[in-house]
C-alpha cells in the first residue's frame, strides 16, 4: 500500500510529498483477533466450559461486536472506545470461563485472581491495539481507563454480593449494583486522574484540575452505564443457568458455610466447579 502525508510532517516530511510504501497485512485491520482467539481457546480447552451453558457467554462480547457495525466510528476517539468496550467485554468473558480457576480462597484473593486476568487480557489489547511503539498521551488514558473499570467492577460486585447475605437474588443484586457501581467507579476515575493528570499533562493549574474532576464525574456516569450493560448478560446468565449461578456465587454471593466448604474443598486439592463440565 502507498500513502502520501496530508499535513506538514515537519522533520519527518512536507505535505502532499513523495509516496511512501507501507506493508499492510489483513490482520493489521484486525486487533481484536487475538483476544477472539483467546477466547476460542477457554471455550474448547477448560472441561468445565464443554457444555452449551458455559457457552451462552458469547453472547456478551458478540453483542458488543456487533456495536462496530452500528455505531459510526468517523474518529479515532470513538473507534478506541468501541474498541476498548469490545476488548472488556472479552475479558470479562474469559473470567467467566475460568472462574472454576478463580474463585478458590476466600472473596479477596479470588476478585484479586480476576483482576489479573482482566489485566493480562488488557495487556494483549493494548498490543494488539497501540504495537510495542506508540505515543504517551492515548495509550495512557487507555490504561487510565481498563485499570479503573475493571477495578470499579469487581468492588461493586463485591460489595453487593455481600449485601445480598451470601446469596444471589436477582432483583436485590441489580439494585445494590446499580447503587455501587456509580460510586465505586467515580472513586476509580478519579484515583486514576489524579495519578495520570501529572504523567500525561504535567502540573495543571488548579482551575483545570477541578474541571478535570468535573469533567471525570460525568465520564464515570458514563462509564458505569456501560459496565452495567456489560454485566447484565452475567446476571441473566446466573439467573438462568446453573453454570453462571454457581460461578457468580462462589465470586461474590458465598454464604458462611459454602465459602467454607470452598475453602475445604481447594485446600484438598479439589475443584469445586467438576459437574460444570457436564452438559
Amino acid at each position: 500500500m502507498t500513502i502520501v502525508a496530508a499535513y506538514d510532517l515537519g522533520e519527518v516530511g512536507a505535505a502532499e510529498g513523495r509516496p511512501v510504501s507501507v506493508s499492510w497485512r489483513w490482520y493489521d485491520s484486525k486487533p481484536t483477533l487475538p483476544l477472539w482467539i483467546l477466547l476460542g481457546v477457554l471455550l474448547l480447552i477448560p472441561p468445565q466450559n464443554r457444555n452449551w451453558q458455559a457457552w451462552l457467554i458469547l453472547t456478551l462480547p458478540l453483542a458488543t461486536a456487533a456495536l462496530r457495525w452500528v455505531v459510526p466510528s468517523d474518529s479515532a476517539d470513538i473507534d478506541l472506545l468501541l474498541q476498548l468496550i469490545v476488548s472488556l467485554a472479552i475479558a470479562w468473558s474469559c473470567a467467566w470461563l475460568l472462574m472454576p480457576y478463580l474463585a478458590g480462597g476466600g472473596r479477596l484473593r479470588s476478585i484479586a485472581r480476576v483482576l489479573a486476568v482482566l489485566f493480562a487480557v488488557g495487556a494483549v489489547a493494548f498490543v494488539s491495539y497501540f504495537g510495542f511503539w506508540c505515543s504517551a498521551q492515548e495509550p495512557a488514558m487507555a490504561i487510565g481507563f481498563w485499570v479503573a473499570t475493571c477495578t470499579s467492577l469487581l468492588l461493586a460486585m463485591l460489595v453487593s454480593g455481600m449485601c445480598c447475605g451470601g446469596r444471589f437474588h436477582p432483583a436485590l443484586f441489580t439494585v445494590w449494583l446499580l447503587l455501587f457501581l456509580p460510586l465505586v467507579n467515580a472513586i476509580c476515575v478519579a484515583g486514576i486522574f489524579t495519578l495520570m493528570t501529572p504523567l500525561v499533562v504535567g502540573v495543571a493549574d488548579p482551575i483545570i484540575l477541578v474541571s478535570m474532576f468535573v469533567s471525570a464525574a460525568f465520564i464515570s456516569l458514563f462509564v458505569s452505564g456501560i459496565l452495567f450493560a456489560l454485566n447484565l448478560p452475567v446476571i441473566l446468565l446466573a439467573m438462568g443457568t446453573a453454570c453462571y449461578r454457581e460461578r457468580l456465587e462462589a465470586l461474590v454471593c458465598r454464604p458462611p458455610q459454602a465459602e467454607a466448604s470452598l475453602l475445604a474443598s481447594v485446600s484438598a486439592g479439589g475443584n469445586p466447579f467438576e459437574h460444570d463440565s457436564q452438559p
